[in-house]
């Protein structure tokens, strides 16, 4: 599993002028089964091995992803995440917790568009999708950034909102470090939400569709 040694500014979808706000923190590759059909799981057999994207495979996937926001499902979002390692403190996270400093975080990364992020546990996470789910959001976009991260692979967003309102915006962030696709972090964007609902944040992703 990889060490991050900083937490990751959620300032922008780490294009060539924004290396050090990249919105996700390299994830580990720990784990995730290759299999030849989609399955209720979420396994959907991609080329992204080859570092090239894939949007029609997860546009796919993506099927469940939606079925999974109107039922406000945490669980299915929380099935085998990347976990991501940060060092605690550092520049962003001084809040170490109760044990003894310096310490490893590992969770999944969770943050605000255009501010920082930090790992939370899944059972955090899941608390917090839960009151998000309840406020009826919909699935409004997919999208795909090419390169993204230290790795350099390619990140699929699955684009959320509730209706005509904007400060509702939650972008769900995966990766593929196998043949499945795994959560790395959820951006909340209560503030310029919009540049993820509307398709024209070039910063923000190369291809953009409607849902």
């Amino acid at each position: 599993m990889a060490l991050v040694l900083v937490a990751v500014a959620l300032t922008a979808c780490n294009d060539d002028s924004s290396e050090d706000s990249d919105s996700s923190p390299s994830p580990s590759n720990d784990g995730g089964a290759e299999t030849a059909e989609p399955s209720p799981e979420g396994e959907v057999p991609s080329s992204s091995a080859t570092g090239e994207s894939d949007p029609e495979t997860f546009e796919k996937f993506a099927v469940q992803i939606d079925q999974a926001v109107a039922e406000g499902s945490s669980d299915f979002f929380l099935d085998n995440p990347i976990l991501t390692d940060v060092e605690c403190p550092n520049e962003i996270v001084t809040d170490c917790g109760a044990g003894p400093t310096p310490t490893i975080l590992q969770g999944v990364i969770e943050g605000r568009w255009r501010s920082e992020g930090f790992p939370v546990s899944p059972d955090e996470l899941e608390t917090t999708l839960d009151e998000y789910f309840a406020g009826g959001p919909n699935l409004v976009a997919v999208a795909v950034k090419e390169n993204e991260g230290e790795g350099g692979d390619p990140a699929y967003y699955a684009i959320t909102a509730a209706d005509g309102d904007p400060k509702s915006t939650a972008v769900f962030v995966y990766k593929q470090p196998d043949q499945e696709y795994r959560l790395q972090s959820v951006i909340f964007a209560p503030v310029l939400g919009e540049e993820w609902t509307s398709g024209t944040c070039t910063e923000c992703y190369d291809q953009w569709d409607a849902w």
